[in-house]
């Protein structure tokens, strides 16, 4: 049973995995380090055929759930409608709400191409999102982030789909393989001792 809940848990982390690692056609050129709510954020990426015209940024958040096992995935649209190489993203990380704790991730799409599976052109490391600066009022994205609060002004098709995640890959798919590794392992060692101990306490009773 503690094989099969191991197996469970592994599968779950290669899927996740696949997605994080899945192939892109370009790759974000600007930086991700030191992002604050509210501010804005120059996106640059490499060129895309220009078949692919316009394009659609979305930006994805996940959130560790409370019981540091389970994780959700919001996802939005912050346009689609630019046709070049950049665009500047105001209000950092709207349309999403500001998450202290979240994983944010930006991805680059054909904004004709719809569906569960659209064409991936473009995807950003994972990065956080810090405390808005001082002076800042904007109070919509220091909100907790909720399925009903991922609206989009501008965005021609919004994405507002909350997906639920075996495990928190917030916290990096390596170290949960390895804490479900030494979990289990530690388990098997336990149970051994036990029985190990149990099986001294009958032979020295048959013994006396």
């Amino acid at each position: 049973m503690a094989f099969q809940r191991l197996w469970g848990s592994l599968q779950v982390l290669l899927m996740v995995l696949a997605v994080m690692t899945s192939g892109a056609a370009a790759a974000f050129t600007n930086g991700f380090e030191g992002v604050k709510a509210g501010s804005e954020l120059r996106l640059v990426w490499e060129a895309v055929e220009e078949r692919y015209y316009p394009l659609c940024v979305t930006a994805q958040m996940i959130q560790k759930g409370s019981d540091g096992v389970s994780a959700t995935v919001y996802k939005a649209n912050v346009t689609s409608a630019v046709n070049g190489t950049s665009y500047v993203w105001k209000g950092v990380p709207f349309p999403l709400n500001h998450v202290a704790d979240g994983m944010y991730q930006l991805e680059i799409h054909p904004a004709a191409m719809t569906g569960s599976h659209p064409q991936l052109l473009a995807k950003s490391p994972f990065f956080e999102v810090g405390k808005m600066e001082s002076g800042n009022t904007d109070s919509k994205s220091d909100k907790p982030s909720t399925p009903g609060n991922n609206q989009s002004g501008n965005a021609a098709s919004n994405v507002n789909k909350p997906l639920a995640i075996g495990l928190g890959v917030a916290i990096g798919v390596p170290s949960v393989v390895a804490l479900v590794l030494v979990g289990w392992c530690f388990r098997r060692r336990r149970r051994r001792t036990v029985m190990e101990k149990r099986r001294r306490t009958r032979r020295d009773f048959v013994i006396d």
